[in-house]
Parts: C-alpha cells; structure tokens; sequence
C-alpha cells in the first residue's frame, strides 16, 4: 500500500477513533444518570416507608392488642368526644366552625398545618372558652355517619385541645402503603439493572473496538514511518 493510501487509511482511522471515544463518552454518561435515577428511586422509597399518619387509638381489654382506626371526624366523636373546627380569622380575633367533611386526609393535613383544631366540651375550670358554629347538616354531610348521638347543643362552650397532647391521637408511620412502596421501588430498580448492564456490554463492545482501532492506527503509522525514511534513503 502506497503512502497516499495509507495517509488516507489513517485519517480514515482517526475518524472512526474518534467516533468511538465520543459513543463511549456518551454511554458514560447514560451511567451517570442511571446512578442519579437510582438515588431518586432509593429516595422516593425512603420517604415512602417513613411516612407518618395519624390514627384513632382505641384502648381495648387485651393490653397487647391495639386498634388503630381511621382519622375521621365520626371515629374522633364516636371515641372521643371530640368535634373538629376550623379556624376562621375575623379581624384580630379568630372564629370557630365545625367542618363538614369526614375525609380523614383532610383532617389530618388540617391539624398539622394548624388551619383545623379538636375542640371538646369546657369543664367549669375552663380559662380559654370558646364558641363554636355548630354545623347541622349531619344526614348530607355524613359527618357523623354512624354516630350513636350526633346531636351537639348550640349553647355549648368548647376548648381546644392540641392533637399532640391527646391519647385518643396516635401519630405513627404509615405501613399501608409500604407492600406497594417496595414493588414499585424493586420493579423501578431492576429494569434500571437490566439497562446498566446493556450499556456495560455496550461500552466493553465499543472499548474494544477503540482498541482495535488504536492497535491499527499504530500499525499505519509505522508504514508510514518506514516509507518516509525509505523515500529519504532512496533521495539520499
């Protein structure tokens, strides 16, 4: 092969030399991201099973058993005594009415966010009585859907108590929603297995063609090397 054919041959090389170093360089990256995906999957997961919820606690004769009943403003009534207002701000002062929804998220979020508060009856040592607006559309609200005696007196004086301090409140993590939490998690995790591993297979395939391509570039340039010191010994 004549050096006009193997300069050729060589850019040739380069090129495609090139070419792999820039897949490779590509196929690093999809890796990169595959281990930032793989973060936010164990992330995700982490915050699944740590989740909290609050729960009626219901005390029972058996000590080691415990019932744990949903946050609805029926079972906080049934159990407890207790009805659930919603702060309403009127100037400098705030106001109180009793909510019409049994949904126990709302509920939940509610009291955590302080927008909600338990109210219960005001014994006579009372210092800080409130009023409530009493809500008395039980049969359309359901709100207290299974109520033994869902009747509350509007002359009723009320005091708020702290969900944190009350025993009938249990805040605890919330395991429904683990058995599901650990599917998704293993699902999302081995399909992103089986993908690292095309792309290992995919580098190893490209690193040795690189390889080659390298080991051909060096055999050219040792051609190209003797033909030019040849073309000196014959001019010489």
């Amino acid at each position: 092969m004549g050096v006009a054919a193997n300069q050729a041959r060589l850019l040739a090389l380069t090129a495609r030399k090139c070419s792999l170093e820039e897949a490779i360089q590509k196929l690093l990256n999809t890796k990169v991201a595959i281990a930032r995906e793989t973060a936010r999957i164990s992330n995700v997961y982490n915050d699944a099973i740590s989740n909290r919820k609050l729960f009626v606690f219901t005390p029972t004769a058996n000590k080691d058993e415990t019932i744990y009943e949903e946050l609805s403003a029926a079972n906080l009534f049934n159990r407890g005594g207790y009805i659930v207002a919603q702060k309403v701000p009127n100037g400098t002062s705030t106001t109180y009415t009793q909510i019409t929804t049994n949904d126990p998220k709302a509920i939940e979020q509610g009291l955590r966010n302080g927008t909600m508060v338990l109210m219960q009856p005001a014994d006579l040592g009372t210092q800080d009585v409130k009023e409530v607006t009493i809500n008395y559309t039980y049969a359309d609200s359901k709100v207290f859907s299974g109520a033994s005696d869902p009747t509350i007196p509007t002359n009723r004086k009320w005091e708020v108590v702290k969900w944190e301090n009350s025993t009938l409140i249990m805040d605890e993590l919330d395991k429904s929603d683990d058995a599901e939490a650990l599917r998704r998690y293993e699902e999302a995790m081995n399909q992103l297995k089986i993908k690292e591993a095309g792309i290992d297979l995919e580098i190893n395939e490209t690193e040795t063609s690189h390889t080659a391509v390298s080991n051909e570039m060096e055999s050219v340039k040792k051609v190209l090397t003797k033909n030019t010191e040849e073309s000196f010994k014959y001019f010489s």
